[in-house]
């Protein structure tokens, strides 16, 4: 079976395209390509600034005849900025989509932000709200399947004690035999949430393509490291969604369902884990409940301090959630800010240099 099911009742496709960092008409052509190659599920998010672009792809190849819409699994996702208008954002990645529905929409980042900021938390706002008022996008029809991403399993176990159902259909983490998040996963499977990797080749990380495992199972597979790797998790009842700008490349990674891991191939990999999870500022700042004090702790501290010192007094010059628009569009606003704000933002930046080289001094 080429797809899972959901406890929402849909299915979603054990192999999906990701398209973070594509944007424009590259994006457009890529993941056009994609679903000319058979792709039927593409992940997008309002973070990556090309949702238009990825409506536009799908829009040409129902036009062409490729699929229906039906036949198409779209996910997006809330912005950390808009948990608070969580029905309004959905809509507009609808607009930006040109689609009536979304397949599945995700909680991107547990942390919520104030809106209009950049890593300027909003912590007067609760998890269980955000998660209600996505509940009621499938009670309106807009989305199909709701879900969560990068969550940890006390933040999934108190929406699902407190918050009622629909509980998250799917978790979506950064998953690859370097950091298999055992424990998660296993939480995950017992309730009935489907984990979907991100990053599920570990940016080709060459601490996990260097794993002589890899290689004697492709080998006796006849087949890429890399399709061992996504095999791999979909094997454990993990969705893929690996990203690639070359045909040949996002051709092969569909093409995993001509070969099966057996449990001793299954066990080697496994044995590959370093819980080596790549750690993104938003880790940094708390979002998994195992994030370690140092230096990511400290690290966060020093995020918020810079939150303090400078997007309190430029909350809104320089978008970073709208990689689409140009520099002079982004730095326009800055020509408005008086001496004095000028004066602030340099030390807000002063006092996080200095904190970083006594972090690094450390």
């Amino acid at each position: 079976m080429s797809s899972f099911l959901l406890s929402s009742g849909a299915r979603m496709p054990k192999v999906g395209f990701g398209t973070s960092r594509l944007a424009g008409a590259r994006c457009e052509e890529i993941v056009l390509g994609a679903i000319r190659a058979g792709y039927r599920s593409v992940d997008t998010a309002k973070l990556y600034g090309n949702e238009a672009a990825v409506g536009r792809a799908v829009r040409r190849a129902t036009a062409a005849g490729v699929c229906k819409r039906s036949d198409l699994f779209l996910t997006s996702k809330l912005c950390n900025d808009d948990h608070r208008c969580v029905e309004a954002a959905c809509r507009r990645s609808l607009a930006a989509l040109g689609v009536g529905y979304l397949d599945l929409y995700l909680v991107h980042w547990p942390i919520p932000w104030r809106k209009g900021t950049v890593f300027c938390a909003d912590w007067t706002r609760d998890q269980c709200d955000t998660w209600r008022d996505m509940q009621r996008l499938v009670e309106l029809g807009l989305v199909k399947s709701v879900g969560v991403s990068n969550f940890g399993a006390k933040l999934l176990a108190r929406l699902i004690a407190e918050c009622g159902a629909p509980y998250p259909a799917v978790n979506q983490l950064q998953l690859h035999p370097l950091s298999q998040e055992q424990a998660l996963v296993r939480f995950c499977a017992e309730h009935d949430i489907i984990c979907t990797a991100w990053s599920p080749l570990a940016k080709h990380s060459k601490m996990l393509f260097a794993a002589p495992a890899l290689s004697a199972i492709a080998k006796a597979h006849g087949v890429s490291p890399t399709q061992v790797v996504l095999k791999w998790n979909v094997s454990r009842g993990v969705v893929v969604i690996p990203k690639s700008t070359n045909p040949a490349h996002y051709r092969d990674n569909l093409d995993l369902f001509r070969f099966e891991l057996s449990e001793e191939e299954m066990a080697l990999v496994r044995a590959i884990d370093r819980g080596a999870r790549g750690r993104q500022p938003f880790d940094a700042v708390g979002c998994f409940e195992d994030t370690a004090f140092m230096p990511w702790g400290l690290l966060g501290q020093m995020l918020k301090v810079f939150a303090w010192c400078v997007w309190q007094v430029i909350p809104s010059c320089l978008d970073l959630r709208n990689p689409q628009r140009s520099a002079t569009e982004l730095l326009r606003p800055l020509h408005e800010l008086s001496v004095m704000d000028g004066v602030r933002a340099a030390l807000g930046l002063a006092l996080v240099a200095w904190g970083g080289s006594r972090l690094f001094s450390l």
